[in-house]
């Protein structure tokens, strides 16, 4: 791989990134946590960009195609959004995960693929199940969405290698820095996982 290349697909997606940071707080605008949410954090710029950049050199390096390579440049603007948005007011704007998810899905049924859709739908509903029955103590409907937005880039596979690095990681954050008994905020390690899960192997 052109080192040229890969330092082009950083800059590409670690500038996505940040975008996304910027309009994930965008769209909570003065939108605080309440008392059943998580604490307010500011999304840390250096993290975001640092991490999408480190993801983007990941891709690139799995020779995707330009068209899969520019997917997923906007792909991780809305992942870094719905992250942003869930530390600085602790929801999942639908802006961020169903419109992209529709707009995935409708380009993968028009071109005769429809293992995303199949994905998405096979982790969608035990998510839901769980969302259901745990209400403001487990996983919250914008996860749910965010988990079929990631189903459907990675495969049934890698959305739950995704979950898998999520889950360890919020429970190492949440015994490192407890937050009072407060919930956490779960978005930012379910992206992490899916960009682990991008940078890990082609796309399932």
């Amino acid at each position: 791989m052109n080192l040229n290349v890969s330092l082009l697909g950083a800059a590409a997606f670690g500038a996505s990134a940040w975008f996304g940071m910027l309009l994930g707080e965008a769209i909570c605008g003065g939108l605080g946590p309440s008392s059943e949410r998580p604490i307010r954090v500011t999304p840390p710029a250096v993290l975001f960009t640092a991490c999408g950049a480190v993801t983007g050199a990941g891709i690139v390096m799995h020779g995707f195609a330009p068209l899969q390579v520019i997917t997923l440049v906007v792909l991780v603007l809305a992942l870094a959004a719905a992250a942003a948005a869930n530390l600085s007011a602790g929801i999942v704007p639908d802006a961020v995960t169903l419109v992209p998810l529709a707009a995935l899905l409708l380009s993968s049924v028009l071109q005769a693929r429809y293992a995303p859709l199949l994905s998405a739908v096979l982790v969608t509903l035990p998510l839901a199940l769980l969302a259901a029955f745990s209400p403001g103590r487990g996983l919250s409907w914008g996860d749910v969405k965010l988990g079929a937005l990631g189903a459907a880039i990675l495969g049934a596979s890698g959305v739950m290698l995704a979950f898998g690095v999520a889950g360890v990681t919020a429970f190492v954050a949440s015994r490192l820095a407890p937050n009072a008994g407060r919930p956490i905020t779960l978005a930012p390690y379910i992206v992490l996982g899916i960009a682990i899960a991008l940078v890990a192997g082609p796309l399932g």
